[in-house]
């Protein structure tokens, strides 16, 4: 498979491969699930995004729906890098901030509309 032309995938390496025709219905993993955050990002449509992750348009069409309908299961993925103490990395654009609170919420501006990721409910996030 010929390497990705997202940033996120520099971290990934080859990791995102079609599993085989058996597994298809469960094989998704946290990190087929970033690349369809970073192709809500980048506005790719769902054909490009199923194209890069090896899976159907179908899988992303329901992926999309599910964390609209629920955008807190986004904050289950790992969207944040620690750098250092007090340092914390967004997985998508490198940007660093001081808290993991304050740089999730910056995550979340990637992806959601901005009445979404302001009042997102961040408790679970120190």
């Amino acid at each position: 498979m010929p390497a990705l032309d997202i940033p996120l995938m520099a971290e990934m390496g080859e990791i995102i491969k079609r599993p085989s025709p058996k597994a298809e219905r469960l094989w998704m993993n946290n990190d087929h699930k970033l690349v369809i955050l970073w192709g809500i990002y980048r506005k790719w449509t769902m054909t490009l995004t199923a194209k890069k992750i090896g899976a159907s348009e179908a899988t992303v069409r329901k992926y999309k729906h599910k964390i609209l309908l629920a955008p807190s299961l986004v904050l289950g993925l790992p969207i944040v890098s620690a750098k250092g103490p007090s340092q914390y990395q967004c997985r998508f654009c490198g940007e660093i901030r001081k808290s993991r609170k304050t740089v999730t919420r910056h995550f979340l501006h990637h992806v959601f509309p901005p009445e979404i990721a302001d009042n997102l409910d961040l408790r679970g996030v120190k």
